[in-house]
């Protein structure tokens, strides 16, 4: 799933969680667990467990299977997450709700960034970035 979708610029534990849980189960990780160093996966998951509560229950097993017993480190792309967000909507290919499936958004906000008007190359910048 995650090379259907560019990651470049994601730090490489972002883009080797992605690969374990998928793009937007990844996405809610760095949600959740943004300020921490790291998170440590148990062995097995409880009912309830906070990995179950931040990324789901499919994708919690799948770390759980690929990294139990051990600290993942939680990727930091504070700054950038919603850049990067509004990026792979753009990008992504399918309907409305697949989209917002695939990355862990809702499909209204879907819509809306699709929605967002775009810069048109043919327009002169009025304002260009200048040196000097």
């Amino acid at each position: 799933m995650a090379d259907e979708i560019d990651t470049t610029g994601w730090p490489d534990s972002l883009r080797e969680l992605a690969e374990i849980i998928g793009i937007g189960a990844a996405l809610h990780f760095v949600d959740a667990y943004a300020g921490r160093d790291y998170v440590y996966i148990p062995e097995a998951l409880t009912e309830g467990h906070h990995l179950i509560q931040a990324i789901g229950e499919t994708a919690a097993r799948q770390l759980v299977d690929a990294a139990g017993r051990d600290r993942i480190p939680v990727p930091t792309m504070a700054v950038r997450r919603n850049l990067a967000r509004k990026r792979l909507i753009r990008e992504a290919e399918g309907r409305t709700s697949e989209v917002a499936r695939r990355l862990g958004v809702s499909p209204r906000w879907v819509r809306e960034v699709r929605n967002e008007p775009r810069a048109d190359d043919r327009q002169m910048d009025l304002f260009p970035d200048e040196e000097g």
